[in-house]
């Protein structure tokens, strides 16, 4: 019996690997499971340890939450730059 719940876990754990990886793909703008193109969205959520969004698809009843995190900064001025 536990090793079916142990194979039943790491499934889930691959199939929501494989659905990140879409997701990921597509930079959060397609619904991982089917593939639409116009998932809904609210407003991003800002927090000290990164910005959340929640993600909603009705076309199969899907929702996850994107993960977005600064990777650099850009156009930066100040007049005690040189």
């Amino acid at each position: 019996m536990k090793n079916d719940e142990n194979n039943v876990v790491s499934l889930r754990k691959k199939a929501l690997e494989r659905l990140e990886d879409r997701c990921l793909a597509k930079q959060g703008t397609q619904c991982p499971v089917c593939m639409n193109e116009t998932p809904e969205t609210s407003i991003p959520d800002v927090t000290e340890s990164g910005v959340y969004m929640d993600v909603y698809c009705s076309n199969c009843d899907t929702s996850w939450q994107n993960v977005y995190s600064l990777t650099g900064i850009q156009s930066v001025e100040s007049p005690t730059l040189p």
